[in-house]
């Protein structure tokens, strides 16, 4: 089945109707050419996206199935890089020459059908007019018969001139059919060599990301959290005794020497016959001639210097001793304050 045996009419249909399929064409092209130049760009810029993705990503922990992130995406954004390439070197660059050159030859074809139209409607238009002023003419109740003669003359004459020239417009037509049909078919079959290409190049790519995932899959399915903490502890493990725990101690400083009390001790005989002799003996040996000397107070003790001796009841001739070197000594501590 051909055009050119399928669209004869005696008017302008079959004229408009390939005319529309011819500007349904262009237009489909300009189409299909923005689809692949924008479907290149995207894939292009979705590879990028993932490869930056890839490069940025880091994990600081030795875990197979997370490493193994970076790696597959990476594989898949070259894949796509990839695939944006080829779809503009491949199937976008040669399609913006095909939609030119096609763009032409409609123009060409159009030109054409027109021109063979307007032929046959300019001789076909000029038998219908004569043909109705003649039969006009004729169907008047009073007819000229001269004017009909050059009425039927002239009809005469527009159906030859059409005769001589249908031949010629009809082969136009019917070329100008013919290069439409075979145009389209050639535009048709390399619409579809272009879109059987970029459906292997999906698959192509779609097959590596398909095989990205499985490794994926595969590493994560093999991973094992508790081996994996096992294997942590064995290369990095510090010890399996708790350190021990701090005491309390308080700070000293060992430069800081506490003041030391010098305490002059007052041995007391335990005998009665030798108290009072002792006694007498250790006073004498006090320093009293040293208290008025001296420029710091002593507060007088209310017992001898000795804390471990207390007067006892018992113990009344050595009380009285005692009180008198008390005396003593108070009475020399004033002097020495007034003084």
């Amino acid at each position: 089945m051909t055009i050119d045996n399928n669209f004869w009419c005696s008017d302008t249909t079959a004229l408009d109707i390939l005319t529309e399929r011819l500007q349904h064409s262009e237009q489909s092209n300009h189409s299909l050419y923005s689809f692949f130049k924008q479907r290149a760009q995207i894939e292009e810029d979705y590879g990028k996206q993932l490869l930056k993705l890839s490069e940025s990503i880091i994990f600081h922990d030795d875990i197979e199935c997370l490493e193994i992130l970076p790696t597959t995406t990476e594989v898949m954004a070259r894949a796509h890089i990839e695939l944006g390439q080829n779809i503009k070197h491949l199937i976008e660059v040669p399609l913006h020459s095909f939609v030119s050159e096609h763009s032409i030859l409609k123009t060409k074809i159009t030109q054409q059908m027109h021109e063979s139209q307007l032929t046959k409607l300019l001789h076909s238009d000029n038998v219908k007019k004569v043909e109705h002023e003649y039969i006009t003419e004729c169907k008047k109740p009073i007819v000229d018969v001269p004017f009909v003669s050059i009425l039927d003359k002239e009809y005469q004459i527009a159906i030859d001139i059409m005769q001589i020239n249908s031949p010629s417009w009809i082969d136009n037509w019917r070329e100008s059919c013919r290069t439409m049909q075979d145009v389209e078919e050639k535009r048709m079959d390399y619409m579809k060599s272009l879109c059987i290409s970029f459906a292997s190049m999906i698959s192509y790519t779609y097959c590596i990301d398909d095989q990205t995932c499985d490794h994926t899959l595969v590493a994560v399915k093999e991973f094992n959290p508790k081996l994996e903490m096992e294997m942590f502890i064995k290369e990095h493990a510090t010890g399996s005794i708790p350190p021990d725990i701090p005491k309390y101690t308080k700070y000293k400083d060992s430069s800081i020497h506490p003041p030391t009390k010098k305490i002059t001790e007052i041995n007391i005989p335990n005998k009665k016959d030798e108290q009072l002799r002792s006694i007498d003996e250790q006073l004498m040996k006090l320093p009293l001639t040293d208290i008025r000397h001296t420029t710091r107070l002593y507060t007088p003790q209310e017992y001898p210097l000795n804390p471990a001796y207390k007067p006892s009841k018992n113990d009344a001739g050595s009380n009285a001793i005692l009180s008198k070197w008390y005396e003593t000594y108070r009475r020399y501590s004033n002097d020495t304050h007034s003084k």
